[in-house]
């Protein structure tokens, strides 16, 4: 590649890539259209495919080697492409920072929020992949609840299924107070953005401080703010599916099938008591790497828990007392 004409001609094939990704963009668009494809996926479509390919560095090659291009105009389009490859990425920024937001913005601005005059004793906050799996879950074992997503497109297309999902914000605490939380046996949050979540968690335990709480937590760190603004229990939506892929490396590398089993629940034990033990040093107003108490602590955990597990693995004991089985908030009454 021709790095050299890069630098002379940087503004025609900095101007000649962002034709081309143009170009792609508006056709792509119009194809999402004609197959109709929904507003927000036909952008990120669009986007997503705007970038020249790496099959162009092929037809390059072969065009190069049957004499079909001058070398000059094969080396300006070999840096189109590969310029319009090192682009991508920031489209895809571009939508996640720009496009989505306020493409569910207006969305959401175009459609009221919905009336709830039913009280279920199982309350769900989001509808998304997580909360759908654990609504089916409890629906098909006979149980009623009541549905609560922000995402107007996925109320719409779910109601045309016969799934009745209520359309709201869960983060109001107009909603909040409006859909019977004091009548409620079980709120469970799966809202997907970690400080909304945790500040619906908060909001709800302050005024109803007997009800049990469910978050779904994306990590650790979110783990640790759910357990202080006051879930009961909380789910970190990875963690089951990591367990089982563990597990199975472990068959895979010929550690005998319920010896991999034990090493997977007994591991899963250990972390639980990791977060539970951690959790009293967090300090939301510091950064996990700056808080020398929690790394210090997290070390030390972490080299316990793999010698426990070596010990196991060869055959062995260990004598210990898992004090957070479920590492569960203790409410007071």
């Amino acid at each position: 590649m021709n790095f050299g004409l890069l630098g002379r001609e940087f503004l025609l094939i900095l101007g000649l890539t962002v034709a081309t990704m143009v170009v792609k963009i508006v056709v792509l668009l119009i194809l999402g259209k004609l197959f109709r494809l929904p507003s927000m996926a036909g952008k990120l479509f669009a986007l997503s495919l705007a970038q020249a390919g790496e099959f162009g560095f092929v037809l390059l090659s072969i065009s190069q080697q049957n004499r079909v291009l001058p070398q000059a105009l094969a080396d300006r389009i070999s840096l189109v492409v590969a310029l319009s490859m090192l682009l991508t990425p920031a489209l895809f920024i571009l939508y996640d920072k720009v496009i989505a937001p306020r493409g569910i913005a207006k969305e959401n601005e175009s459609r009221p929020h919905d009336e709830i005059h039913e009280e279920n004793p199982i309350i769900l906050l989001g509808h998304g992949r997580f909360g759908r799996q654990i609504n089916s879950m409890l629906t098909g074992c006979g149980f009623h609840t009541t549905v609560i997503d922000f995402h107007a497109e996925t109320v719409e297309g779910l109601s045309k299924y016969g799934c009745k999902i209520y359309y709201g914000d869960a983060t109001s605490p107009e909603l909040l107070n409006s859909i019977g939380l004091g009548k409620a046996k079980l709120l469970i949050v799966a809202i997907g953005d970690d400080d909304q979540s945790t500040e619906v968690v908060r909001f709800v335990r302050r005024h109803h401080p007997t009800l049990t709480i469910i978050a779904r937590a994306h990590g650790q760190q979110h783990a640790y703010n759910l357990h202080h603004a006051g879930a009961d229990f909380i789910v970190r939506e990875t963690f089951d599916g990591a367990i089982r892929s563990g597990r199975i490396a472990l068959e895979s590398l010929g550690v005998p099938l319920a010896q991999a089993k034990d090493l997977s629940e007994f591991y899963a034990a250990r972390d639980r008591y990791h977060l539970f033990a951690l959790s009293e040093l967090y300090d939301p107003e510091v950064p996990p790497f700056a808080n020398e108490a929690l790394m210090e602590k997290s070390k030390q955990l972490d080299e316990e828990t793999a010698e426990m597990m070596q010990t196991l693995l060869r055959g062995g004991t260990v004598d210990w007392q898992n004090e957070a089985a479920d590492w569960a908030y203790s409410k007071k009454n």
